[in-house]
């Protein structure tokens, strides 16, 4: 089993936790909860519960952050 916290602008928003011949599940800080937003409103909803993407093969099961990281990552390249 492995994990990953994820990370936005320095702010902890919650963590990835791989499960083997289970899937991907993501999970918010409480803080994050307190102050922060939906990262995918569409497939996640806005909890503390461990949740699974609705669909394992999309985003190899990272329901949309994936996408969001990406974004955030060429952001930061174009403009460093």
């Amino acid at each position: 089993m492995g994990s990953v916290e994820v990370l936005l602008a320095g702010s902890r928003v919650g963590e990835l936790v791989s499960v083997p011949r289970r899937g991907t599940y993501f999970a918010y800080d409480e803080q994050w909860l307190a102050t922060g937003f939906n990262l995918s409103p569409l497939n996640m909803a806005f909890g503390s519960a461990p949740q699974a993407a609705p669909d394992p093969h999309l985003f190899d099961g990272l329901m949309g952050i994936r996408c969001r990281l990406l974004a955030g990552w060429l952001g930061h390249a174009a403009n460093g």
